[in-house]
């Protein structure tokens, strides 16, 4: 937690100095909080996405394959995609137990699904450390947004605009 304090202190510095600083969480949350985005989901994981292995084999996402449980089945043989992502349809931070009556669940979104799935194809609360982690960058990432609409409010149009993206080579 130090650490994302030292990072929340030497992103307001590089915002004074006019230098670009990225730090991925802070600017997603920075986005988030800007837009009031409210995610249900950390990603398309099983929704929108799948996975597929050499032998054919449907999955959720990269992190999957290889957990049986979670085979959505095979693009040889068949698969029902609708049946298949319903779980993950069910799998938002108002489903998951310990993200319910979280006050940060629609900044965190809940993180990745496949670090708290278990083998029997459900999925577990998130780990508690994570959550702690997770909401300490989310209260610096409100902390650092009230410093650029005191000081740089100028920067908040920037915020607005969609995240860049690597160039493609």
């Amino acid at each position: 937690m130090a650490e994302y304090e030292q990072l929340a202190g030497k992103l307001i510095e590089a915002i004074r100095q006019q230098r670009p600083f990225a730090f991925g969480g802070f600017l997603r949350h920075l986005r988030r909080i800007h837009g009031a985005q409210k995610r249900m989901y950390s990603c398309s994981v099983g929704r929108t996405m799948v996975t597929v292995d050499p032998a054919g084999d449907v999955y959720p996402c990269h992190r999957f394959v290889g957990m049986e449980a979670f085979k959505m089945g095979n693009i040889f043989t068949g698969f029902d995609a609708d049946a298949s992502r319903q779980r993950f349809l069910e799998a938002s931070v108002l489903s998951l137990q310990d993200c319910q009556d979280c006050w940060a669940r629609y900044l965190c979104s809940g993180h990745c699904l496949n670090e708290f799935a278990k083998a029997d194809g459900s999925f577990d609360s998130p780990d508690r450390l994570h959550c702690r982690l997770a909401r300490r960058e989310i209260e610096l990432s409100l902390f650092i947004y009230a410093k650029i609409r005191e000081e740089f409010p100028e920067m908040l149009k920037w915020l607005a605009e969609p995240a860049p993206t690597a160039p493609r080579t």
